[in-house]
């Protein structure tokens, strides 16, 4: 009668598993490798994403520099007013043209610029905000929709949903662009 390895179960699973690649450790590495980045590339935007929650949570606008590339959001408004430019910023809502028509008629060649701010975008975020939730908690969906964009949609109460596009960057993803 035959015994039945001693080997551990753990020990059978692997050499079971990885049984093609022994001998190739490095092949089984790669893939690991491979494998860890791209699990840390699907969750890191989440993580800026709840780094944004906690810093609409501390009151502070300015704080938002950290997680959002204002100028780029103002390069994607000035993109998509600009007919033959490409823009991430999809269907825009009459509030939002509105606002954008008011912003226009102000004095001066940069009007557009000293609307669209840190205390701007702030300030949308906080609308959406009730009941003392956190951002978190009012986002409708939140995905990729490239492997470099990654879409959020905020909803509020008695507003309508606030788009955000987050594009990786130097120090991690930042916000550059924002509409409703």
């Amino acid at each position: 009668m035959r015994s039945r390895s001693r080997a551990p179960l753990l020990g059978r699973l692997r050499d079971r598993h990885w049984g093609p690649w022994r001998g190739r450790p490095y092949l089984r590495n790669v893939l690991l490798t491979i494998a860890v980045g791209a699990l840390f590339w699907l969750i890191w935007p989440y993580l800026t994403l709840w780094q944004l929650d906690r810093l609409v949570a501390r009151d502070q606008a300015e704080a938002l520099g950290a997680v959002v590339d204002i100028d780029a959001v103002r390069h994607q408004i000035r993109r998509r007013l600009n007919k033959d430019d490409d823009s991430v910023i999809g269907e825009v809502s009459d509030h939002f043209i509105d606002w954008i028509a008011a912003a226009l008629r102000q004095p001066g060649p940069d009007a557009l610029d000293r609307q669209i701010s840190l205390q701007w975008l702030y300030g949308l975020l906080q609308e959406r905000i009730a009941d003392g939730n956190g951002l978190i908690d009012q986002v409708g969906w939140a995905f990729f929709s490239s492997p470099t964009d990654f879409l959020v949609r905020v909803d509020g109460a008695e507003t309508t949903p606030l788009f955000l596009h987050l594009r990786p960057g130097v120090p991690g993803w930042k916000v550059v662009a924002g509409y409703y």
